[in-house]
């Protein structure tokens, strides 16, 4: 297993937003990792978390996962517990 870091993100008002920047260069470094260790299963990932606080990717970052998982067939997984559930009352 590869454990990469979640991008780091600038603070905007309340909720934190990563960069596009930053978030594509991220994912670019998954697809550098999978092609180098050739032996990568899949891509794990926590769409928005919750425990660095509320922090949402660029819009690009998760599609570009997506095609970088399927153009090196590897699976990709959305693991999401901060929206899957919705307000509870």
């Amino acid at each position: 297993m590869v454990l990469l870091g979640y991008p780091s993100h600038t603070a905007t008002g309340a909720r934190s937003v990563l960069s596009t920047e930053c978030g594509l260069a991220c994912a670019n470094y998954v697809d550098y990792v999978i092609k180098n260790e050739k032996n990568v299963a899949a891509i794990l990932v926590e769409p928005i978390t919750g425990t660095n606080g509320v922090v949402v990717p660029p819009k690009e970052y998760l599609p570009t996962l997506k095609r970088i998982a399927e153009e090196n067939d590897v699976l990709f997984i959305a693991d999401e517990v901060m929206t899957g559930w919705g307000p509870c009352r």
